[in-house]
Parts: structure tokens; sequence; C-alpha cells
């Protein structure tokens, strides 16, 4: 990683409507690696929505059969992911490492 995504990222995990959480390669039964994900939850006043892509052009969904399991995905993916406060420092090691 560049060092300016390092700091930005740690600048966003900084906000109080921002979380910031790092899921290591190393973590098994990640249901996303190697992909990108996005899912928006707009409560009532929109449904939900997702995003999934990596190297291609990213795919939008917005049906729900389609965005279910990618939420549960999402859901996992934190379960697995380190905690802010562990983030910050796991961010901050790595930024240490950059030159």
């Amino acid at each position: 990683m560049l060092r300016g995504q390092l700091e930005h990222l740690l600048g966003l995990g900084a906000r109080d409507d921002v979380t910031v959480q790092v899921v290591p390669r190393s973590v098994p039964n990640n249901p996303v690696l190697g992909e990108g994900l996005i899912t928006l939850d707009f409560g009532a006043a929109a449904p939900r929505i997702a995003f999934k892509g990596s190297h291609a052009p990213a795919t939008y969904y917005d049906h729900e059969e389609d965005t279910t399991p990618m939420f549960r995905a999402m859901d996992r993916l934190r379960e697995l992911a380190s905690s802010p406060e562990e983030s910050v420092v796991l961010l901050s090691e790595k930024l240490r490492g950059v030159q």
C-alpha cells in the first residue's frame, strides 16, 4: 500500500461517522477474498443495494434475492475483521514500514 492510502484510512477511522476495520489475508474463510463488495442500506428510504467487483467493471445489484447473500457476506466479514482499535494499530504498523 502507498503511504497516502494508509494515511487516508487512518484519517477516515478517526471520524465518528466512519468505521475502518482490517481483515488480514491470513484470516480463514473470508467470504470476499480477492473481490470487492460494497453494501449500502438506506433503511426505509430506499432498497438495499450492493456493488460487487474487483478488476473488471463492478456489477450493481438492487433485487433482494441478490443483495441478501451479499449483506450476509458483509456481516461475516465484520465478524472476521480486527476491531477498529486493532485496525488502527495494524495500519499504523504498516505505515511505519512504508518509505
